[in-house]
C-alpha cells in the first residue's frame, strides 16, 4: 500500500511540476512569409503611395497593420453575386506606435507574426496571445531590432500614433468548389 501511495504522490508531483513549466513557456512572435500575391501588391503600392503623401512615411517612419477575418456571405456581397461564399477581409492601417505599453500607454501592441514588404513591418494579427501571456524575450528583441528604425524618435508629434483616419479593406471570394480566391476589392475607407 505504501509502495502504491508512493507511486501516486511521484506521478502527481511530476504532472504538477509539467503543467508549471508548460505554463511559463511564453510564445514567439514569429516571422512569416507572405503568399497572397494580392495582398503583397496592395501593400507594395500603399507603401509607395505613402511614402509621397504622408511627410512622416516618407522619412522612413511608420509600419502596417493587417488584421484578417473570414465571414459567411449569404447574398450580393459583391455585384452579380447571390451564392454563399466564405468573404476574405484584410484591414490595412498605418501605424507608428510603439509596441511596449509603458511607453504607448495603451497597451502591448506586439503581434503574434509578422512579415516584411518594401523594408516595412508589416504587423499581422492583433497579438492577443502575447497580451494575456507575454512573449519570449528573444523573439520580442529581434522583432524591435528590426522595428526600432521604423519607429518616430520618443517625444515627435507622432510618435505612438496609430493613423485610423483611413483603413483599407481587401475582400476576397473564395470560390466554395475549387477553394480558389477570386474576385478581390480593395476598398479605401476615410474615417474622419
Amino acid at each position: 500500500m505504501k509502495h502504491v501511495l508512493s507511486t501516486f504522490l511521484v506521478i502527481i508531483s511530476i504532472s504538477i511540476l509539467c503543467s508549471k513549466t508548460r505554463a511559463q513557456t511564453k510564445p514567439d512572435i514569429q516571422y512569416v512569409s507572405l503568399q497572397d500575391t494580392f495582398l503583397i501588391y496592395v501593400l507594395d503600392s500603399l507603401i509607395q503611395y505613402e511614402e509621397k503623401n504622408d511627410s512622416l512615411f516618407a522619412l522612413g517612419y511608420g509600419y502596417i497593420s493587417v488584421d484578417y477575418s473570414t465571414s459567411m456571405s449569404y447574398g450580393p456581397v459583391l455585384p452579380d453575386n447571390t451564392r454563399v461564399d466564405t468573404v476574405f477581409q484584410y484591414d490595412i492601417c498605418f501605424t507608428y506606435m510603439h509596441p511596449e505599453e509603458e511607453i504607448n500607454k495603451l497597451g502591448s501592441a506586439y503581434p503574434s507574426y509578422y512579415s516584411l514588404v518594401r523594408n516595412r513591418v508589416v504587423k499581422l494579427g492583433d497579438g492577443n496571445v502575447g497580451r494575456l501571456l507575454g512573449f519570449s524575450e528573444g523573439s520580442t528583441t529581434i522583432y524591435m531590432k528590426i522595428l526600432n528604425p521604423l519607429l518616430p524618435p520618443q517625444g515627435h508629434a507622432n510618435s505612438n500614433f496609430e493613423r485610423y483616419d483611413e483603413v483599407v479593406h481587401v475582400y476576397y471570394l473564395e470560390n466554395r468548389f475549387t477553394g480558389r480566391k477570386e474576385r478581390p476589392v480593395v476598398v479605401r475607407q476615410k474615417i474622419f
